[in-house]
């Protein structure tokens, strides 16, 4: 017997249409996310003078932008798990 023989019943051929379907997702996404990044930008500069209270665990209430918030969101979907 080849090794080829040996080692290919072990590849179910399902996975293969698996691996098809989530590069095409990750492909799509990748594409909406760069959109959604080109939005939240504008929303940024759009929403640069609204201040707002900020609250986290450490401090009470901190006046913050709202820009500043987008940009949380913006820094997020750049960093977020498509990458892993």
């Amino acid at each position: 017997m080849s090794v080829a023989y040996v080692w290919a019943p072990m590849i179910p051929p399902y996975s293969y249409a698996r691996l098809a379907v989530v590069m095409e997702i990750k492909s799509t996404l990748t594409c909406c996310r760069g959109n959604s990044c080109l939005r939240l930008r504008s929303s940024e500069k759009e929403n640069d003078d609204i201040v707002k209270s900020g609250r986290t665990h450490l401090q009470e209430c901190d006046a913050i932008k709202f820009s500043q918030e987008i940009s949380g969101w913006k820094f997020m979907l750049i960093n977020c798990a498509l990458d892993r």
